[in-house]
């Protein structure tokens, strides 16, 4: 299904390879788009100004309007990222192991205990 599938995440480099470029991607959309905003007299500016109050945007608004478009652009780039390369099929969990286990409680106990030991020390 993906287009470039000779360069899965199955190594630990190409893993943080393509998470970096994701993360890049987004970062750089999100970057842009604050500039942009900034530029009272940019289209970007005018166009999300238009969408609100109409008067000056105030430095709330701005962060709302990254942090929506930021999220925006991250699904979109997951979504890309998972048509071109496969990336992203290893984070979907299986339904019969959503269910907490506590099989393993009695060494979570000993670290804790262990910690809190340490500390009053």
């Amino acid at each position: 299904m993906a287009l470039i599938g000779n360069f899965k995440a199955t190594s630990f480099l190409k893993a943080f390879l393509l998470n970096a470029l994701a993360l890049a991607i987004v970062a750089v959309g999100a970057i842009e788009l604050r500039q942009a905003l900034n530029n009272e007299k940019g289209n970007a500016y005018l166009f999300f100004n238009d969408l609100l109050s109409g008067k000056a945007m105030s430095e709330i608004q701005k962060g709302g309007i990254v942090f929506i478009s930021s999220f925006i652009f991250s699904i979109i780039t997951y979504l890309l990222m998972y048509l071109i390369f496969g990336y992203g099929g290893g984070l979907l969990s299986v339904k019969a192991t959503l269910k907490p286990s506590f099989k393993k409680l009695g060494a979570i106990k000993r670290l804790v205990t262990e910690v809190v030991t340490t500390k009053n020390r």
